[in-house]
């Protein structure tokens, strides 16, 4: 018991917490809930989910319903509201996006959206990558011969392996940025943004200055 409480001193408190809903319950939820330990955030202020259905509107509808259910109980119980909300979600062929993006924008949450899919970030942690993906299958085939196993979306050691293989987040962070500006010069209208592009690296520069506040 004193063990637990030694390790629950370690983590940074945030004053409010934040609440990060994936499309996926594999391999972004195994990725952002390692990525928070790493910075010694509480992973109870920082709450990542897998637990809404995978298309985009469901992403935004449970991370507004979540968000109205923790606010109403703040409230009564005298606790805190989240403070941010973030949607992460893919392109694909999800017919649902756009309105997606709208709804939570609308609804005050922030949609992180990867063109072709979340996995664009792992892969920007090697290259600089700037060809259009036909789908995630040749993403995916692309990726697998950085971290030299096959990738697999199950695989719940993904953050280990960018790093183990020589990958860069500070790398990944640049190109994803130098991608959307790209992106966003030629229409700030255009969502999704064009393929490749992913929104990643925002969740990602919030999740290093959490602990900084």
């Amino acid at each position: 018991m004193a063990f637990l409480k030694e390790r629950k001193k370690k983590f940074k408190n945030l004053k409010q917490p934040v609440l990060i809903v994936c499309e996926d319950s594999k391999s972004s939820v195994y990725y952002l809930k390692k990525k928070v330990r790493s910075k010694g955030l509480n992973p109870d202020d920082v709450h990542v989910s897998g637990d809404s259905d995978s298309s985009p509107i469901s992403v935004v509808d449970f991370a507004i319903a979540t968000r109205d259910k923790r606010k109403k109980s703040a409230k009564r119980e005298g606790t805190l509201e989240y403070k941010e909300v973030y949607c992460v979600m893919d392109v694909d062929e999800h017919p649902t996006l756009r309105n997606a993006i709208i709804k939570a924008r609308g609804n005050g949450l922030m949609p992180i959206v990867s063109n072709e899919s979340f996995e664009l970030w792992y892969l920007l942690h090697f290259t600089n990558y700037s060809t259009a993906f036909k789908d995630r299958v040749i993403l995916n085939k692309e990726l697998s011969t950085y971290i030299k196993k096959n990738y697999d979306k199950g695989d719940d050691c993904m953050f280990e392996l960018l790093t183990k293989n020589g990958g860069s987040e500070a790398n990944a962070l640049n190109i994803a940025q130098r991608l959307d500006e790209s992106a966003r010069a030629e229409s700030e209208q255009r969502d999704p943004l064009r393929n490749p592009s992913t929104e990643v690296y925002i969740l990602i520069n919030k999740i290093n200055n959490f602990n900084k506040k």
